[in-house]
């Protein structure tokens, strides 16, 4: 009523980890901050798989507030189970609320946004923070997007992680000719995690990487869609103990 518009999900997912402890699959390791020496590594501390079953769901809404004006709200929830490794097992909440100004073919938001992370039932993380975004559409069929996004990282039992992220960003989308309406898109982002101790600037990095997706509809009912992401992150400092920098690469 009103051009008011809610939407709500709900989602079953079903899988295999190889690695659910995201650790290292060797079983010694020498440690230069040591003095070389090797280390046994337990075996809790080494690489498991586990079967997994998540479920989420989520609800949101806009409303007019005036001509060129709408809220937006939303929250979101997720659990992961594993039969096993019961101990990893993990959930989150996350929820945002702003507004959007129209401004002909552009959109302005501003938004707030939280999560709480949580891991074996204990909170593992907050992040409270921000989002400033401009949508502005070219045409019918393509539009771009740039984003500015803060948050705040607390973690309560590792407070010497605590500390601030940074994310700029943009993004190209387009509805393409072709049989199955095909639609695209391709962006890029980059940013900074810094703690806020300085003594631990080998946690702090710098990254970059690339978004790209797209869908095929084949009828009103039926859709085929892909997604794939990189991360190349950029650590400040060796690590005390190995001596080395890190080098990450994150695919998805």
């Amino acid at each position: 009523e009103q051009g008011a518009d809610f939407k709500a999900f709900l989602a079953l997912t079903v899988g295999w980890d190889s690695n659910v402890n995201a650790a290292s699959d060797i079983s010694s390791v020498a440690i230069p901050g040591a003095g070389g020496a090797i280390f046994i590594l337990d075996p809790a501390a080494r690489e498991v798989d586990d079967a997994f079953t998540t479920v989420a769901a989520g609800a949101s809404v806009s409303y007019p507030l005036a001509d060129s004006v709408r809220l937006n709200a939303g929250l979101n929830a997720y659990s992961k189970f594993l039969p096993n490794q019961t101990q990893l097992e993990t959930q989150s909440v996350n929820g945002y609320a702003g507004l959007d100004f129209i401004q002909g073919d552009t959109v302005f938001t501003v938004a707030a946004q939280g999560e709480q992370f949580r891991l074996d039932r204990d909170t593992y993380r907050n992040a409270f923070g921000g989002l400033l975004q401009i949508r502005h559409v070219i045409s019918n069929v393509n539009q771009v997007t740039g984003y500015a996004q803060y948050a705040r990282l607390e973690y309560p039992d590792q407070s010497f992680r605590d500390g601030n992220r940074f994310t700029l960003g943009g993004a190209y989308s387009s509805i393409l000719p072709g049989r199955f309406a095909p639609t695209g898109f391709i962006g890029a982002f980059g940013g900074l995690e810094e703690p806020d101790d300085g003594n631990f600037d080998f946690l702090k990095y710098s990254f970059a990487g690339v978004r790209m997706g797209g869908r095929l509809r084949f009828n009103q009912q039926t859709s085929l869609f892909g997604f794939f992401n990189y991360e190349r992150r950029y650590y400040d400092s060796d690590d005390p103990l190995f001596n080395e920098r890190r080098e990450e690469d994150h695919y998805g």
